[in-house]
């Protein structure tokens, strides 16, 4: 009788018609065309804007802390042993055990993709953020077509690598969670060196799952008509080409990045025990980047120090004069005012104020109890919203000091500053006012790991198609800025005058 109840992987891939089966294969590969497509945003969240802001205020941050987790469990339940173990036990019927596998599969696209919310309308980013995420159902789907011995150690390492790479959005729960259960405390003036740590050693991991899965016994490796291949190669290519993760991400460009490429051209040239030749090959790679950033690399010169407007009465001049050129542009026309507030921003902007809403902050209010984001850094939230009514009303209060709090990074979130939230959200209004008001556009952006000046000539999530070095209207807007701004304060050096080994050593630092 135990063995009639034996699960016949046969009949997961051919689903007796009309069945209970059948149907929910039908809701899952339909629900993953959704969310791939955008249709739950558009058919949904589109009409219930309570529901998205309740998505994206209260729910999407324990959703991403979940998806290491829950990633590698419903993987590793899946799993053929696992699988064939539990229809076994129950006594379920080929066709049950389809509704169970289905049903497991449908949460886990649902919750990975953060329940259809929508980040961006930018087809390539669209395309790079489903990359991300298809992998691993790429290898749900086809790993139940092999035979059962070399399925259930490939299923197995399915599980380690994909599990083990979602993780990498549960460090907010790492921070939040796990640091105040073991007592950890975090200087709210500070990031966390600890957590910093964390995440490199996490990548280093990465790495050697990337290995096992090519290189573990049972493994077929890289070939063009293996599962594996394609589930591996689509989801590292979202990983690390959305937002330019591989050179944005400190723990990805020094750890994951150089340790996959190692693996990567062992596993197709030399299939060293050690690695050796890989990593021979790591090093003549970089010492050639090195040497093209050295002798070919145009480097944009800085002021030394930053005059605002009111030190500088030719910068205010200027600022002044674009102001015009700046707004008027695109509140003049409506196709204009369409590239600057798409779907994208407006959904952005109201993702990152729930963020504020719900989140704690790490600063404590005067009382030393807890606040919000919202509480603690008002002027940052402002500037998301793209508020500049807020904006002015806290800089004219007798209270605010502009010298502290223009500039004031927000610990809570890569030091972030009021002018680089209005950057990264394309807020044109708002960075021009802060601008006026005296703040730094020199600042670093630890998260793109460039000066926010320096971004302003790099792509835009939330504006795509955004001129590089333009704010607004006004192309050339970043260009003429520095120029009077180096005009007050030279440069501390001058990139063309540096000697190459002084050229090295400022492109290792930043690295």
């Amino acid at each position: 009788q135990k063995s009639n109840n034996m699960l016949d992987y046969s009949k997961l891939s051919s689903i007796p018609p009309s069945s209970i089966g059948e149907a929910a294969a039908y809701v899952y590969y339909s629900l993953l065309a959704a969310v791939c497509t955008g249709l739950i945003w558009v058919g949904f969240y589109k009409r219930f804007p309570k529901v998205k802001d309740w998505v994206a205020g209260s729910l999407l941050k324990y959703a991403m802390w979940a998806h290491g987790v829950m990633t590698f469990s419903v993987m590793f339940f899946l799993e053929p042993n696992n699988l064939r173990l539990f229809a076994a036990t129950l006594g379920l019927s080929p066709e049950a055990t389809s509704v169970v596998k289905y049903s497991l599969q449908s949460c886990l696209a649902l919750v990975l993709w953060d329940f259809g919310y929508l980040w961006t309308t930018s087809p390539l980013m669209v395309f790079q953020l489903n990359c991300h995420h298809i992998g691993l159902f790429i290898a749900l789907h086809y790993g139940f077509s092999l035979s059962e011995q070399v399925l259930a150690s490939q299923a197995h390492l399915d599980s380690c690598l994909f599990g083990w790479l979602w993780a990498i959005h549960s460090f907010g729960f790492i921070l939040k969670i796990i640091f105040p259960i073991l007592g950890i405390k975090t200087k709210p003036e500070q990031k966390s060196h600890l957590l910093d740590a964390i995440k490199h050693v996490y990548s280093a991991v990465s790495v050697y799952w990337i290995y096992q899965y090519l290189n573990a016994p049972g493994q077929p490796g890289l070939h063009w008509n293996n599962y594996q291949t394609c589930s591996l190669a689509i989801m590292l290519s979202g990983r690390y080409l959305i937002n330019s993760n591989w050179k944005n991400i400190d723990f990805l460009r020094r750890v994951e990045v150089p340790g996959a490429f190692v693996v990567l051209v062992d596993h197709f040239f030399f299939n060293d025990p050690h690695l050796h030749r890989g990593v021979a090959t790591l090093f003549a790679l970089v010492a050639c980047i090195l040497t093209h950033a050295v002798l070919m690399k145009r480097v944009r010169s800085q002021p030394a120090k930053y005059f605002g407007p009111a030190e500088s009465p030719e910068l205010q001049s200027f600022l002044e004069a674009k102001s015009g050129e700046i707004l008027g542009k695109i509140s003049s026309n409506d196709d204009d005012k369409k590239v600057r507030d798409t779907e994208t921003t407006v959904s952005g902007r109201k993702y990152m104020h729930g963020m504020f809403s719900s989140q704690e902050s790490t600063v404590k209010d005067d009382k030393g109890n807890t606040q919000s984001w919202k509480d603690a850094w008002p002027i940052h939230l402002a500037a998301v919203n793209n508020d500049t009514e807020q904006i002015e009303k806290l800089t004219c209060s007798s209270n605010f000091k502009q010298t502290q709090k223009l500039d004031a990074k927000m610990t809570d979130y890569q030091d972030y500053t009021p002018l680089l939230w209005a950057g990264m959200m394309g807020n044109t209004e708002s960075q021009l006012l802060l601008l006026k008001k005296g703040a730094n556009p020199y600042v670093w952006d630890g998260l793109r790991c460039m000066s926010f000046f320096d971004s302003c000539f790099e792509s835009n999530f939330f504006l795509p198609n955004r001129v590089p070095g333009s704010l607004g209207g006004c192309v050339d807007f970043w260009v003429e800025f520095n120029k009077i701004a180096m005009k007050k304060s030279p440069p501390s050096y001058v990139w063309d005058d540096l000697s190459a080994a002084e050229r090295a050593m400022k492109i290792v630092a930043k690295w």
